[in-house]
């Protein structure tokens, strides 16, 4: 709630994804190997566990950041027909109360 209460005044605020977040983060995962789609537990590592996700969400496209060219096998994504998309963050300021 507090992420709320300190920004739910700002430009471009989205109360949705902080519900999103709050919802996330209740569930207490460990990390992304741990999460639970229906009842069945997935125990994927790193290229093919984002492929699971992307097509247990029903995507054909998975954004990653630069860094994901470092560990992605991008040759497993298009085997599934899922396009990689990159982007590069670039910093702004944001107006803060």
């Amino acid at each position: 709630m507090s992420l709320i209460k300190h920004y739910a005044n700002s430009p471009f605020f989205d109360r949705s994804f902080v519900e999103v977040i709050i919802a996330v983060n209740s569930q207490n995962y460990r990390n992304s190997t741990n999460l639970e789609f229906s009842t069945r537990r997935i125990n994927l590592k790193s290229t093919e566990l984002l492929i699971e996700i992307v097509k247990r969400v029903g995507g054909d496209v998975y954004i990653s950041g630069m860094g994901g060219k470092k560990y992605m096998e991008e040759e497993k994504f298009e085997k599934e027909r899922i396009e990689i998309g990159y982007f590069e963050f670039k910093p702004f300021e944001y107006l803060q109360r």
